[in-house]
């Protein structure tokens, strides 16, 4: 019973210390709660809009923004630059004579992206494309190398 009423002796006693620190911290936000001056409106309404805002079809119409001292004027040459692009090409699948290559089925004699196939082996077919060969494999190359100790 000593314990209990000792405890609630001492916690009135901090309450009532901590009431004038409590009251320090009303009167700093009595102090900050007045409106401080700022920017007028005015002056808001007359700086630019610093966000992009998108039309129905993507960005707002710049070219009309662009000045033709600007624009530069590209000269035609009767060079032209080609760049083929081939395709990769995934072989899946070998049964007999018969390949599966990007999910579709293929022969000997029958052309892939320009490529005629030639022969097909076990894990392997050949790729003619203007006298060129190529080879397609299933198997995947490991490039873990193994050191022996001596």
């Amino acid at each position: 019973m000593k314990k209990i009423l000792t405890f609630s002796i001492l916690f009135i006693f901090i309450s009532i210390i901590n009431s004038d620190e409590l009251s320090w911290v009303d009167e700093q936000v009595k102090a900050i709660k007045p409106a401080r001056p700022g920017i007028n409106n005015s002056i808001i309404s007359n700086i630019k809009d610093p966000f992009l805002f998108l039309e129905k079809n993507g960005f707002k119409n710049i070219k009309k923004e662009i000045k033709k001292k600007h624009i530069v004027k590209i000269k035609k040459t009767k060079y032209k630059i080609i760049k083929k692009y081939m395709a990769k090409l995934n072989l899946e699948m070998i049964i007999n004579s018969s390949v599966l290559i990007n999910g579709s089925w293929y022969n000997i004699g029958d052309y892939i992206k320009g490529q005629l196939i030639s022969k097909v082996y076990k894990t392997s077919i050949i790729l003619n494309y203007n006298g060129k060969k190529s080879t397609l494999s299933i198997q995947k190359k490991k490039y873990n190398l193994k050191f022996k100790k001596k």
